[in-house]
């Protein structure tokens, strides 16, 4: 039987867009969630917007660099530091 490969999607600048286009993106993601889940597919969604833009996820992890003191930072270890937590989190939750 073929084993199906972890999918990660990285959406940037989220707040780049509208409120009614952000919501048919969040719907969209919710649907693709629940659908990995019901055919047991790995998805990690990674978002990324400014910090004035409030969307509720159930379950999240959250990383504000503003609050981090880290601005220096490249972005790619930003993403890789968030990947680990998450897939620590996962460890932890399961």
């Amino acid at each position: 039987m073929c084993q199906l490969k972890p999918v990660l999607l990285l959406i940037n600048a989220l707040d780049k867009y509208n409120r009614p286009d952000v919501k048919k993106v969040m719907n969209f993601l919710e649907l693709l969630s629940a659908n990995a889940i019901n055919t047991k597919v790995s998805l990690n969604i990674c978002l990324s917007s400014r910090y004035y833009l409030k969307v509720n996820i159930e379950k999240t992890l959250k990383l504000v660099i503003e609050e981090t003191g880290e601005y220096y930072r490249d972005i790619a270890e930003y993403i890789k530091s968030l990947y680990r937590s998450f897939l620590l989190l996962q460890c932890l939750i399961k």
